[in-house]
């Protein structure tokens, strides 16, 4: 008997976030969110009750009216990802672990409030969106909505200065956070039909001097009864040109571990680059009296 391959993607539907085992589903995530879990009417108000009076509270602050701003200020933008995935299977005989890799390549725009792909690649040859994902971990959505999981709302989450420390020979104020799985409505685990919202935390690492988002680190607690037993993710954050001029905090890599029942000792792991950042544009010409 074969046993299920660990695999996951990370998809972000109007802010929520699915990890999956197994090949890709279009679950309409629309249908598992609750109203409250939409953003404030009034985010600067909202972050700054959020981020208390505490030590780190306007960075805190400023780094949830960055979230929570972002998905509705964002220009319309392109880049390269490139995700090198590594995963195991294990064969019917022996269950010896067999390991997998391969090279996803694909021009990634956010236009409107949404994300959207083409010139997909794998292993540099052109492939279609439902091929790529029919085996091994997966993974998208990292461009621009992850932090949206933490600070809205309906998240509940709980914030604890952390000792400020180094990142990337920079001075990092350093938040953890925990949200717990009862108020979890946007961050879903799903292995075939099953389905959940798991407990998570992790930590935010701001830029001491302007307080702009160098890293989030999030991961799940040890869930031994789930098929998804453990999913940790690491993204970093740059402040990147975008050829005009202009700059914005943007994703340059990401790094995304799953472990699966049947993967004790081994985890699937995508690794995620964005490069070639800009403002996407279109050209319209417009002939008249073309006879």
């Amino acid at each position: 008997m074969r046993h299920p391959i660990p695999t996951i993607c990370l998809l972000f539907i109007v802010g929520a976030l699915n990890v999956q085992q197994g090949p890709a589903q279009n679950t309409p995530f629309e249908q598992v969110l609750q109203t409250d879990a939409l953003q404030p009417p009034d985010i600067t108000g909202y972050c700054s009750s959020l981020a208390g009076t505490g030590e780190g509270s306007s960075a805190l602050a400023m780094a949830c009216a960055f979230a929570l701003s972002q998905p509705k200020k964002l220009p319309d933008i392109i880049c390269e990802r490139v995700t090198r995935r590594s995963w195991q299977t294990r064969s019917e005989v022996d269950l010896d672990n067999v390991d997998h890799s391969d090279v996803i390549a694909a021009h990634v725009t956010y236009r409107d409030g949404q994300e959207y792909e083409d010139n997909l690649r794998v292993n540099g040859e052109p492939s279609d969106a439902a091929a790529r994902w029919s085996s091994g971990a997966w993974s998208n959505g990292e461009f621009a909505s992850s932090l949206n999981t933490i600070f809205v709302p309906s998240s509940r989450a709980e914030f604890r200065f952390h000792k400020p420390e180094k990142l990337h020979s920079m001075l990092a104020v350093v938040f953890e956070f925990h949200v717990s799985a009862s108020d979890n409505k946007l961050y879903g685990l799903r292995s075939g039909d099953k389905l959940w919202f798991p407990e998570f935390s992790g930590k935010l690492w701001l830029d001491k001097t302007d307080f702009r988002l160098l890293r989030l680190e999030r991961g799940t607690s040890y869930m031994a009864s789930k098929p998804i037993t453990r999913v940790k993710s690491t993204t970093d954050y740059s402040l990147v040109p975008l050829g005009d001029g202009t700059n914005m905090v943007l994703p340059t890599h990401a790094d995304v571990l799953v472990c699966g029942a049947y993967a004790v000792k081994s985890c699937d792991r995508n690794i995620v680059t964005f490069s070639h950042w800009q403002k996407f544009r279109a050209t319209t010409n417009i002939i008249l009296n073309p006879n």
